[in-house]
Formats: structure tokens, sequence, C-alpha cells
């Protein structure tokens, strides 16, 4: 069972990955930091998971699977959360006409 868990939590990182690709590909630097925090906020929230939404009578009465949905929907949940966070705050910047914050560059030439 870890070994199909195991490839199912990877799959879900490489769509975070493709996610963040297709942001950074249609709309820049904009919204693919937005991408790369998520991706964080997701590897966070898998890590801590398992302290923060199991107890101990979870483990002894659900089987893996059950546990590893628990933890990956909980993963998921606050990744989203986050990136729609940050997407609301950049369209914020936008409308109240803070565009120089939302053209995020990265200086070259180091």
């Amino acid at each position: 069972m870890g070994c199909i868990t195991g490839f199912l939590t990877i799959l879900n990182v490489f769509a975070y990955i493709l996610l963040d690709i297709v942001f950074w590909y249609f709309t820049g630097s904009t919204f693919g930091w937005i991408g790369i925090i998520g991706i964080i906020g997701f590897l966070i929230a898998f890590m801590l998971s398992g302290e923060a939404t199991l107890s101990v009578m979870d483990y002894l009465d659900n089987t893996d699977w059950d546990i590893w949905k628990t933890k990956i929907a909980w993963a998921n949940g606050v990744a989203g959360i986050i990136m729609i966070i940050f997407i609301m705050i950049f369209y914020a910047t936008d409308m109240f006409g803070m565009k120089e914050f939302m053209e995020v560059t990265v200086p070259s030439g180091m």
C-alpha cells in the first residue's frame, strides 16, 4: 500500500508542478510565483497533516488508504487556500493601481 500512496503523492506533486508551468507560460512571473508558493504550501501541509488532522485512534481504526486520503485532502486544501489568497492579493494590487508590486522580476547578471 505504501508504494501506491507514495506514487499517487508524487503524481499530485507533479500536477502542482504542471500547474505552475502553465502559470509561468500564460501569465509570466506574477502567477508563476503563486504556483511555487502553492507547491511549498502543499509539501509543508502534507508533512504536518499526520499530526494536525489525525489522532492515534485513526491510525488504529482506519486503513492506510483512508489515512492517506485524509492527509492528501488536507494538504490540497491548504495549498488551494494559499494560492487563492495570493491570487486575491495580486488582483487587489492591480485594482488599486499598485501595478509595480505585481511585476516581479528576477535580476539578471548576478
